[in-house]
């Protein structure tokens, strides 16, 4: 996507011109999508563990060897 400043925004450079017509502000994130997501959402978007396809806090299922480390930390392996 090519874009260019506004003429009306050469001084605070915070919007541009893009190749499509459309205008974007510096600096803003046009979509969000978790791993786990097929699309890209807009606007106000909570990002929550299924999104990514991390386990939730409270719940979820592990599998793999789980094992301790030196600084009591847990290692995860799982095959692939």
């Amino acid at each position: 996507m090519i874009c260019g400043l506004s003429d009306n925004d050469l001084t605070r450079g915070t919007k541009f011109l893009c190749g499509d017509g459309t205008w974007k502000v510096a600096g803003e994130v046009t979509g969000v999508k978790g791993d786990k997501e097929s699309t890209y959402r807009k606007g106000q978007v909570n990002i929550t563990a299924a999104n990514v396809g991390a386990l939730p806090l409270t719940g979820g299922t592990v599998s793999g060897a789980i094992g301790p480390n030196v600084d009591n930390s847990l290692s995860l392996e799982v095959a692939q």
